[in-house]
């Protein structure tokens, strides 16, 4: 079964703890990517969390950009509280100070600095986090967390069994040209080695018997170039990799259709330079533009 890369998915939770009833939402949403790459939007109460939670994920979505965000109700954010910032207020004051003895009385702070002034100050009042959840809250929400990442792991599989019908059906209309393909080369080379024969013949009586070595080395390296047997063989060999790769173990598969396209486009590429056939070079495009569409369906495969 195939997973898809992306997804979305969004839990909330409730718990009790000592200090009161703590809300808990979870959301992950995972995107396109080469790699595994996560990051984690938590408060500051969680912050210690984060490492757990990046392997959590590594280890249950496997390839991927993934975003995890966790938002907490109070009481476990209650410990965060203003505080005020003694040195900031100072400087502020020195530089009002300061005006007033450049500009003169204009500037008199008497009466004209107040508690209600100095709260509108940018950093005046500052916010001090309080210290991290217990080991049991964290234990708790981890678990929150992980059940929010099956949710995910349940959307990519539904969404990669949509990818795997697409890939299935491009992959049996490429096959399906390529037994034409066989066909039809058949009778286009039989008819160019006939063609290249009878020229060669004719060649052979009118050339001096010390050169028609030459002529028939260069007809018969001809001959060679036009075979593409062994293209249809190897292509038909990556037609049944891919399709034996759905049912295979494993998640990531993603990386192995990705190799195994590329493989398949240099065999497409290779027949279509060797048959100048207009059939052919037709049923050549056909395989292509199912390749690169499976390519752009493959990029989201885990």
């Amino acid at each position: 079964m195939l997973q898809s890369m992306t997804g979305f998915a969004s839990r909330t939770f409730e718990f009790v703890t000592p200090t009161g009833a703590v809300s808990v939402a979870v959301h992950l949403k995972s995107l396109n990517g080469r790699f595994f790459e996560a990051s984690c939007k938590l408060p500051y109460a969680l912050s210690h969390l984060e490492t757990l939670l990046l392997k959590k994920l590594k280890e249950g979505l496997v390839r991927g950009t993934v975003q995890c965000s966790v938002f907490v109700s109070s009481p476990l954010t209650q410990g965060s509280r203003p505080v005020a910032s003694p040195s900031i207020v100072e400087g502020y004051l020195k530089a009002a100070r300061a005006i007033t003895e450049q500009f003169g009385e204009s500037f008199n702070l008497n009466g004209q600095v107040d508690i209600n002034t100095i709260l509108t100050l940018p950093y005046a009042i500052e916010f001090a986090e309080g210290g991290t959840v217990d080991t049991v809250a964290s234990t708790v929400i981890l678990d929150f967390v992980e059940t929010a990442m099956e949710d995910l792991i349940k959307e990519r599989t539904r969404e990669g069994a949509a990818l795997e019908v697409d890939l299935a059906q491009r992959f049996e209309t490429v096959n399906r040209a390529l037994d034409e393909i066989k066909v039809r080369a058949k009778n286009v080379i039989e008819a160019k080695r006939a063609k290249l024969l009878t020229n060669l013949t004719e060649l052979l009586a009118q050339v001096a018997e010390d050169n028609k070595d030459h002529y028939i080395q260069l007809v018969y390296g001809q001959l060679e170039k036009l075979d593409i047997n062994e293209e249809i063989v190897r292509l038909g060999s990556h037609i049944a990799s891919a399709k034996a790769c759905f049912e295979g173990p494993g998640v990531e598969k993603g990386k192995r259709f990705d190799f195994i396209l590329q493989e398949m486009f240099r065999e497409i590429n290779t027949i279509g330079a060797k048959c100048a056939d207009s059939e052919l070079s037709s049923l050549v495009i056909t395989i292509k533009v199912e390749l690169e569409k499976s390519r752009e369906q493959i990029q989201n495969i885990v």
